[in-house]
């Protein structure tokens, strides 16, 4: 799979090919992971549409998942303003994680323990 190219550019057309014990490393994981994942190169998507006639395709939309979430092609923005935020601060980083623990604190409820991601306490008030 690491050979296979793309017949107009020459260049490969998955960015990764992993096999199951290398995804741990990367946090990867999991019960449902596959003996063998693979990451296209942006601007493919891989389809099992019905009525595809092919599995590999370039890609005519954005926001596609599959890919490296440290590409920057994938990184996102996320702004918060009004009541209770901290005006000009900008952090580092952030996941979309962390917006439903950050409005739970703003909201004064509770996040449940098993809610995924942080309150982004440097932007409250």
């Amino acid at each position: 799979m690491k050979e296979l190219t793309d017949p107009l550019d020459g260049q490969p057309i998955f960015a990764r090919v992993l096999r199951k014990q290398d995804l741990d490393p990367l946090k990867l994981l999991g019960d449902n992971s596959a003996d063998v994942v693979v990451q296209a190169r942006p601007g493919y998507v891989l389809s099992a549409a019905p009525g595809r006639s092919t599995t590999l395709e370039p890609s005519t939309m954005h926001g596609a998942g599959g890919y490296d979430a440290s590409l920057p092609e994938m990184q996102g923005v996320w702004l918060a303003l009004g009541a209770g935020i901290q005006g000009g601060v900008r952090l580092s980083t952030a996941q979309a994680l962390d917006v439903a623990p950050t409005v739970s604190a703003l909201l004064r409820l509770s996040a449940p323990g098993l809610m995924d991601g942080r309150t982004l306490s440097a932007i409250l008030r």
